[in-house]
């Protein structure tokens, strides 16, 4: 069960918004041969620092829905977020308790969260992009792979 972000308090600020993958495979380190990596899961865990500004009634209105709707960041929400393709609303966990950091009148409000819906193009969706697509992309995939990295110039004068 989650709960929705109050649409009465400012989203989250897109300046220097951003979001880490974490890996996907762990390395066993051995005497020989070489090192060994194998996949830890199929699926992506992406994390993010959030940041709000809000004025002292706002910073109330948070820290209620924290309290109560978010029973002290234990229950995921769903934040409007950009996700590197448009604005979407993404569930996340928060990872501990906010900060809050006074700014001469403002809040400033920083939090952790988990992205639990990492915003990921899937490999099927990508192949039929590449595949689909003969418009855009009129070579397979491979053949656009060879076409710009050793045919196009890695550095263009003017």
């Amino acid at each position: 069960m989650s709960t929705t972000y109050p649409g009465t308090l400012p989203r989250p600020q897109r300046n220097g918004y951003g979001y880490a993958v974490a890996p996907a495979a762990t390395a066993t380190m051995r005497d020989r041969p070489a090192t060994r990596c194998r996949p830890m899961g199929r699926a992506a865990v992406a994390t993010a620092t959030l940041v709000w500004q809000f004025t002292t009634a706002q910073l109330r209105t948070f820290a209620a829905w924290w309290r109560t709707d978010l029973a002290g960041g234990s229950t995921p929400a769903v934040i409007a977020l950009p996700n590197g393709f448009d604005d979407v609303a993404q569930p996340v966990r928060f990872l501990g308790p906010y900060q809050a950091e006074d700014l001469d009148g403002k809040w400033r409000i920083t939090a952790a969260v988990e992205l639990l819906s990492p915003p990921l193009l899937p490999a099927d969706e990508l192949a039929g992009i590449l595949t689909l697509s003969p418009t855009i992309f009129p070579l397979p995939a491979s053949a656009l792979h060879y076409l710009v990295h050793t045919t196009i110039p890695s550095r263009i004068l003017p």
